[in-house]
């Protein structure tokens, strides 16, 4: 599957740390997503605590992609768990990145899928899991 991919999301190391947040055996929860270069995105960071520990890797001056695992009750009382796309476009980074992304965002959802939400940001502090919970809800419920 790998070699299929783009050349912007082919690092096989993409493909292994989305399939460990989709998989509730490894425990990770989220991955973030930089730019190696101007052609190809990395992994970043992957992690097993919630939306905030992931969104301390949103810096001021870059652009990068993160993706969330939520579990949580739902208004009728089941579990749930639900994926979130988050893009965030740091308040300093540059205009021609930021123009990038929004190139490479369907490139990247051909690796990062099934997300319940997809949202870009620019302020940290609406990077929350609460928040993440409630657009799930407004939107699915």
């Amino acid at each position: 599957m790998a070699d299929e991919l783009p050349r912007l999301v082919r690092d096989p190391a993409i493909t292994q740390a989305y399939n460990d947040v989709r998989s509730d055996a490894s425990g990770k929860t989220w991955l973030i997503l930089k730019y190696k270069n101007k052609q190809e995105l990395e992994v970043e960071a992957t992690g097993s605590g919630g939306v905030e520990q992931g969104a301390k890797h949103f810096t001021e001056n870059e652009a990068k992609f993160g993706f969330f695992k939520l579990n949580f009750d739902a208004p009728d009382g089941t579990k749930r768990t639900k994926f979130y796309l988050a893009t965030w476009l740091g308040p300093g980074a540059s205009i021609l990145t930021k123009g990038n992304m929004s190139v490479h965002k369907p490139i990247v959802k051909k690796v990062l899928k099934e997300a319940a939400v997809e949202q870009t940001f620019s302020e940290i502090d609406k990077v929350t899991n609460a928040n993440f919970v409630a657009e799930i809800q407004r939107i699915n419920y």
